[in-house]
């Protein structure tokens, strides 16, 4: 078998990406300076005068915007802040207690002032804001029994549970699977079994990693229904039981999208990878941390001609590997030690795609590209968007993301920039 991977430097540059962001910051209590008033989180009605700093703490000075919920302390002259503080945390615990965490923006202090007898502040939250907080709370109670439901079908009781990976938006990881994938754990514990950690370094191993009973898969796809926004969640399982593996689906787990948060970073619609090729890279369900080391593994189920792309960026596109792969067990493609995850600007996502055919000819014009090299731009958008493939040739493809998340490390510009320049440097194709 001949290999075109020869540039390593190339080869590590191209698992790239830039990285997505974290979890929202918590908000912090709020300063001297935010106890300057300022306007609701929703705009009252048009006929509510704008909020003020109050010179005078009196039932006259302390009313609130129509349609918000109130809650008013007192404290002695020059002690602001402190009753700014008070005021919050008091409609808070009545509002919402110690599950505040979705809905600690809503919170505001709309009248704050001191006279020479006391100080005074008054902090407000929006009734709709609070109404939707709670529909979307008995909304996650529904999305859990919904998911256990779903666990029950998949596992049994005792079974030693690995998820694999949950896609959303096209590729593993992102906020609303991380969001998600606590409830789904909980959910299989629920129905007997348990959840089994698989760090990276060993899913390229054939067969279920060591005490796992089955492997579950699932997949995001959002949607309308009866014109609300909506995400499925699709779940499958490879159940392992006596040196024989068979697959069991759940039943779709659909839930409103605005109780999820909002992720970003959507790949391209892809068309389904057959199912005589697999092109898998190795990672967490939640994606990849920047810098972890990963391996890209195929496997064919005929002797065949195949190229291999990494498609970055908005549309940019490098060969990386490229020669003829016989049948029998999967081959990785990023040498003994695999790839480094490391990012470059223009997208927090990555997708490598598998074109092959029986023979060269049947590749077309990508024939033609043997050494690792980075497309010409047209060539490079054409295969981002899956147009002007040659007719017949079977694809596969897989996608990764990377996430500066916790137990992740912040992204590193340097190191980003680094990755940048050393793409820059692989040779155009020809």
């Amino acid at each position: 078998m001949r290999r075109a991977v020869r540039n390593r430097a190339a080869v590590v540059a191209a698992l790239t990406l830039v990285a997505c962001g974290g979890a929202t910051p918590r908000p912090t209590p709020p300063s001297s300076a935010a106890l300057v008033p300022a306007q609701p989180p929703t705009a009252p009605a048009p006929a509510q005068p704008t909020a003020a700093p109050v010179s005078e703490c009196t039932n006259r000075n302390l009313v609130p915007p129509t349609g918000y919920l109130q809650e008013t302390r007192f404290g002695a002259v020059g002690e602001v802040e402190a009753v700014g503080q008070r005021a919050l945390e008091a409609l808070r615990g009545k509002v919402c207690g110690d599950d505040c965490a979705t809905l600690d923006a809503a919170f505001t202090l709309w009248r704050a002032g001191t006279d020479a007898e006391r100080s005074c502040a008054m902090a407000v939250v929006s009734k709709d804001q609070v109404e939707a907080w709670t529909r979307a709370a008995i909304s996650a109670e529904t999305l859990d029994a919904s998911l256990e439901a779903a666990a029950q079908s998949l596992v049994s009781k005792g079974a030693r549970v690995q998820i694999s990976r949950v896609d959303d938006e096209g590729a593993p990881g992102g906020e609303r699977v991380r969001w998600l994938l606590p409830r789904l754990s909980r959910a299989l514990e629920a129905a007997g079994a348990t959840p089994v950690v698989v760090p990276v370094a060993g899913r390229g191993k054939a067969g279920p990693p060591a005490g796992v009973t089955h492997v579950v898969f699932g997949s995001l796809t959002a949607r309308t229904e009866r014109r609300v926004p909506v995400l499925e969640l699709a779940l499958q399982a490879t159940v392992h039981e006596k040196g024989t593996a068979r697959l069991a689906s759940a039943p779709p787990v659909v839930f409103p999208a605005a109780i999820a948060p909002y992720t970003g970073g959507r790949l391209p619609d892809a068309p389904p990878s057959d199912p005589g090729l697999s092109l898998r890279l190795d990672q967490g369900p939640d994606g990849l941390c920047l810098g972890d080391r990963t391996q890209l593994w195929l496997t064919v189920d005929a002797p065949l001609e195949v190229r291999v792309f990494d498609l970055y960026g908005a549309a940019g596109a490098l060969l990386v590997y490229a020669g003829r792969v016989e049948p029998g067990g999967r081959r990785p493609l990023g040498g003994p030690e695999g790839f480094e995850a490391v990012p470059v600007p223009g997208s927090e996502t990555e997708r490598f795609l598998v074109v092959a055919a029986p023979t060269a000819a049947g590749l077309g014009e990508l024939a033609a590209y043997s050494e690792v090299c980075r497309l010409p731009a047209d060539r490079a958008r054409a295969l981002h968007a899956f147009q002007g493939l040659p007719a017949g040739a079977r694809l596969a493809h897989d996608a990764f993301r990377i996430t500066n998340a916790p137990p992740c490390a912040p992204a590193d510009p340097a190191r980003s920039r680094a990755a940048l320049k050393l793409l820059e440097e692989v040779p155009s194709c020809r």
